[in-house]
């Protein structure tokens, strides 16, 4: 009875392993992001290495946070980014929103590209403390009162997530 349940357990295993495929030229990112409001203003930062892809245009602005490392908690990603991007500690709250996005030919710094499926997780945080000191990351940090987010140029790494706060805040 014992080599059956085994047996069971792999023939069910190889079933799962064989539905989930993920073609070769396409993986999976997941980042954290933290909405940081206060007084109905939104903290966002200016990349300082965003030359935003082909069109040349402006470096835009963007929420604190990044890509989650494969060996780490979502929440201690999120801490470890803002920590890295602005020098503060944050308290973590629920999940606001969450994006999903599709980048083609995503360039990694080892240089591979591949098509690249993006999931964003949007926490509403509040800062430790007050004096934010930016890293070499970023040039420019502003606090954006949230009717005026859709006047300027946000990146798509959180444009999806601050626009579903918006509407979720009403």
């Amino acid at each position: 009875r014992a080599r059956r349940t085994i047996f069971n357990k792999y023939i069910i295993s190889q079933l799962v392993y064989s539905m989930y495929h993920l073609p070769s030229g396409k993986t999976f990112l997941v980042s954290a992001k933290a909405l940081i409001v206060q007084d109905k203003k939104i903290l966002l930062l200016k990349n300082t290495n965003d030359v935003t892809g082909l069109d040349g245009s402006e470096a835009k602005w963007e929420l604190p946070g990044g890509l989650v490392e494969i060996d780490e908690p979502l929440e201690a990603a999120l801490i470890r980014e803002v920590l890295e991007e602005i020098h503060i500690e944050i308290r973590i709250g629920k999940v606001v929103s969450v994006h999903d996005r599709w980048w083609n030919n995503f360039q990694f710094a080892d240089g591979r590209m591949l098509d690249v499926r993006q999931l964003a997780v949007g926490y509403l945080c509040s800062l430790q403390e007050k004096k934010i000191v930016l890293s070499n990351e970023h040039k420019k940090f502003q606090w954006i009162p949230l009717r005026k987010v859709a006047r300027i140029p946000i990146a798509e790494n959180s444009k999806g997530l601050i626009v579903k706060y918006i509407q979720l805040e009403g």
